[in-house]
């Protein structure tokens, strides 16, 4: 019995199951990173500069979807480009993306729309570390 215990804990491939402890978080993960973008913060906890105009500050606090500072961009108009937003897992390292046309667009507007505060790395820390440990009791047993 512990010889094969050896044996299974021999074959774990950890960074595998830490991509997918992270994968199987994903929606945990854009969900804080959408929370920080309607809050009007950027992946390193500041602000998100430049601020709308004043024109079109007014169409958007007329939406009564707005939540971000007075002026400051939240990135959410109709949805898409939030909604579009994926986690992609490369080299051990993962990333959050938009898969939206104007993707491209707002990330040479705005700087650092993606990624997590140090806030937002607290919150999902947990998370993926229990889905990481029941990963691991998934392959011991």
């Amino acid at each position: 019995m512990i010889r094969e215990l050896h044996k299974k804990m021999k074959s774990l491939d950890l960074e595998q199951l830490k991509e997918d402890a992270v994968l199987q978080s994903k929606d945990d993960i854009i969900r804080i990173n959408q929370e920080q973008l309607r809050a009007g913060r950027s992946a390193r906890d500041m602000i998100i500069r430049p601020s709308y105009t004043k024109q079109y500050l007014k169409l958007k606090q007329r939406m009564g979807s707005y939540h971000a500072p007075s002026g400051v961009p939240d990135l959410f108009l109709t949805g898409a480009f939030q909604g579009d937003m994926d986690v992609v897992v490369e080299n051990g390292e993962y990333d959050i993306i938009s898969w939206d046309d104007k993707n491209a667009y707002l990330q040479t507007m705005y700087d650092d729309l993606f990624g997590l505060t140090e806030k937002g790395r607290q919150e999902i820390m947990p998370i993926v570390t229990a889905k990481l440990m029941q990963l691991i009791k998934d392959k011991l047993n």
